[in-house]
């Protein structure tokens, strides 16, 4: 069956066996709610999980209490998960400053975050920060922080009526015109011309 299935399935069947609470997010994606005193037997048992299913992974959030500690942790986590599948990272297997680093492009999309500020801001030096962060992503912070605004301003372009201007502010681009230079640059499409066929295709 298709993942979404899988995923609502393994939480239908931990939740009826009264293992813990599990609720399926999205995709693969699931949820489980254990007391604070079995997460070592958790990790136990997924470990030995990930033995027979080596693409298994999870990550483990922080301890809380009521509802409001409930609803904050959950928003945290479904926000770490969309970060992941939109942006193809996997933040849950990287060292803490270049996590830190990548939610804090998506999340100042609207600014032009430097290296040196990205750097400073999770307390690393400029040259080892940009040497870590492109052996462990893959790309350049620069090439990172570039495909990032376009997958943001492509995604607002198919799926919103914002301006082109709106867009702009939105990926930290000084105005529509420079906007539409860099965009036309990265895709070779004009920012209308995408929008459009985007939307024809998304109409058939």
């Amino acid at each position: 069956p298709g993942p979404a299935t899988c995923a609502g399935r393994l939480a239908a069947g931990l939740a009826s066996a009264g293992l813990c609470a599990a609720a399926a997010l999205s995709g693969q994606h699931v949820l489980l709610l254990v007391p604070q005193g079995e997460r070592q037997a958790w990790n136990a048992r997924l470990c030995a999980l990930k033995a027979a299913d080596p693409q298994l992974r999870w990550t483990e959030g922080a301890a809380f209490a009521g509802a409001s500690g409930w609803l904050a942790e959950v928003r945290s986590l479904h926000g770490r998960i969309e970060l992941e599948t939109r942006h193809r990272v996997r933040i849950g297997e990287w060292p803490e400053p270049i996590a830190a680093a990548v939610r804090l492009i998506v999340e100042q999309a609207d600014s032009q975050l430097s290296v040196a500020e990205a750097a400073h801001e999770v307390g690393l030096s400029r040259s080892h920060f940009s040497t870590l962060f492109k052996r462990v992503v893959g790309e350049s912070f620069v090439a990172f922080t570039c495909r990032t605004k376009l997958g943001i301003a492509s995604e607002l372009l198919a799926a919103s009526k914002l301006t082109v201007q709106d867009i702009a502010d939105r990926v930290g681009m000084p105005d529509a015109k420079y906007f539409s230079k860099w965009f036309k640059r990265c895709t070779g499409q004009t920012p209308s011309h995408y929008r459009t066929e985007r939307r024809m295709t998304d109409a058939r």
